[in-house]
């Protein structure tokens, strides 16, 4: 078996964590549409690497297993060539039902209400974030997440960052980020509803002290 390697993110992988988001996300049991989405995965990947500053994957015996992305106030972005065709997105969406439209709007919208709550008045007091990690199903609980972060962490260190935040909610596995030592800082709940059935989260803001 060959060693884990980190290396930066190529516009090959964005297929391969699109499939991951979609594996790890069960958005498919939202969206029976594969077009659609392809749509919806696409842009919320492009939003992220549009605003990112840092990214990688982990790849073992070929195949790309997790990806990390980061962003440091002030740094240049780096990752506009990765990005897919958002009006092309866009206009795929226009296509789906209308109960469709509406909660992915509302998911997203939501979202982003909550993120903005939960920064409120403390914005200015991170020069980072960690802005997205995700890992295959066969890839958690192998430290694959671990070396990712840690990855970052030194791009942070090196970038002398203060202090980093990060966004994590109950369905994911927070606890994974308090074990690498970030810090519970706010919380708040949100209600998502989806066709037929309704979701309960809470999210939360984490931080860690990096010392630069």
């Amino acid at each position: 078996m060959e060693k884990l390697l980190i290396r930066d993110l190529d516009v090959m992988d964005v297929p391969v964590i699109k499939r991951i988001i979609k594996e790890v996300w069960d958005f498919s049991s939202l969206v029976k549409n594969e077009a659609i989405l392809d749509a919806v995965v696409g842009l919320y990947l492009n939003q992220m690497l549009a605003g990112s500053t840092f990214g990688k994957v982990a790849v073992l015996d070929g195949e790309v297993l997790g990806m990390v992305s980061g962003i440091v106030k002030g740094e240049a972005l780096r990752y506009a060539h990765l990005l897919e065709d958002g009006m092309g997105h866009a206009m795929t969406l226009l296509l789906a039902k209308r109960r469709q439209q509406k909660w992915i709007y509302e998911y997203f919208s939501k979202q982003e209400a909550v993120y903005a709550q939960l920064l409120d008045g403390v914005a200015d007091e991170y020069d980072a974030s960690l802005d997205f990690l995700i890992l295959s199903k066969a890839a958690q609980g192998k430290g694959v997440g671990k070396a990712l972060w840690l990855v970052l962490q030194a791009y942070f260190v090196e970038q002398q960052v203060s202090r980093a935040y990060l966004f994590t909610d109950t369905d994911c596995n927070f606890g994974f980020y308090e074990h690498q030592g970030f810090k519970r800082r706010r919380e708040a709940e949100a209600v998502y509803r989806f066709s037929g059935f309704k979701m309960r989260m809470t999210n939360f803001l984490y931080e860690m002290e990096m010392g630069g």
